[in-house]
């Protein structure tokens, strides 16, 4: 599949089941609500005492949507085009292994980029310097995110740290998808998961139905790019089935024409390579594709009928 195939297969799959869509963002919704409610109804005060509350929330949601987004994964890679039903303890487990992998792979040099661009801030003098290293750190950003995708669909594969972790087996499966279609399918993907979110951002001033649109679409947009990571991860197998495809073909065009063997050349027992090889050599010209066949009743195979055994099992005729 080319990046805009694996967009629309990915718009079509998030869409397919819109109630399950909605079920999967009512944890969303409860805590959105609860977050404006209380600061449209309750004091600073006792906001601040309501803080720790609300850090814990909103850890919970982090966990919660990391989990969803590796089961779209697993999905995905399983071939189950079925969303997934919600399942806490799952989610909050696999969120959390999902988010050590995102935190190793993207969040360490997503920071060093950060302190980097603050830092220039107050050294001023050191900004050339400072703007070389962001610069190679964009860059050592970008080539991990790529490695990024494979990892999260080898966690949702194996469900093994260690293996998602394991940047040569990262590469390798990368080198077989291209790493350059692995970008352009993230930047697509950005760039339309950025548009959905800015669109409907302004709903969130309509009381109760722009949080529920809001969390709606947040969800939507975990279970797309969940779809993507997971359908690019899939085509790792692409590479695999053509090399095997070949090696068939190349096994098919070893194969004997046993048709072309007269009852002279049948003995009892096994045949040696070496006397199918002298017979096609001494045979090269003759032409015996239109002489009449007899199916072995044994294995189905079709023989001249001027011979006494079966070519494929060595069965009587």
């Amino acid at each position: 599949m080319d990046a805009m195939s694996i967009i629309k297969d990915s718009l079509r799959y998030t869409i397919s089941d819109i109630v399950q869509l909605f079920v999967l963002s009512v944890p969303a919704i409860i805590i959105i609500l609860l977050s404006v409610s209380s600061i449209i109804y309750f004091d600073l005060d006792f906001l601040v005492v309501l803080s720790p509350l609300y850090f814990i929330l909103g850890i919970f949601l982090a966990l919660f949507y990391s989990g969803l987004m590796l089961n779209v994964i697993r999905h995905t890679v399983n071939l189950n085009d079925v969303l997934p039903e919600i399942n806490l303890k799952l989610f909050l487990l696999d969120g959390l292994k999902y988010i050590i992998v995102e935190f190793v792979l993207v969040g360490i040099t997503g920071g060093i980029i950060y302190f980097l661009s603050e830092y220039v801030k107050l050294h001023t003098d050191f900004a050339l310097v400072i703007f070389i290293f962001i610069i190679i750190f964009a860059i050592i950003s970008i080539y991990l995110s790529v490695l990024n995708v494979v990892a999260s669909g080898k966690l949702a594969q194996t469900n093994s740290l260690a293996d998602a972790l394991s940047f040569g087996q990262l590469r390798e499966v990368a080198d077989r998808i291209g790493k350059l279609k692995i970008y352009v399918t993230l930047l697509l993907a950005g760039i339309l998961t950025s548009i959905l979110m800015s669109f409907f951002s302004f709903l969130m001033g309509i009381p109760i139905f722009g949080v529920i649109i809001f969390a709606f679409i947040m969800t939507l947009s975990v279970v797309f790019n969940g779809r993507v990571v997971g359908l690019l991860y899939n085509e790792r197998n692409l590479k695999e089935n053509s090399v095997s495809v070949e090696q068939s073909d190349s096994v098919s065009s070893t194969d004997f024409d046993y048709n072309k063997y007269s009852r002279d050349d049948i003995k009892e027992g096994p045949v040696s390579q070496d006397s199918f090889e002298e017979y096609l050599e001494s045979s090269e010209q003759e032409d015996l594709t239109q002489t009449s066949l007899t199916r072995c009743s044994k294995c189905g195979h079709s023989n001249p009928d001027f011979v006494d055994l079966c070519l494929n099992c060595g069965e009587k005729l």
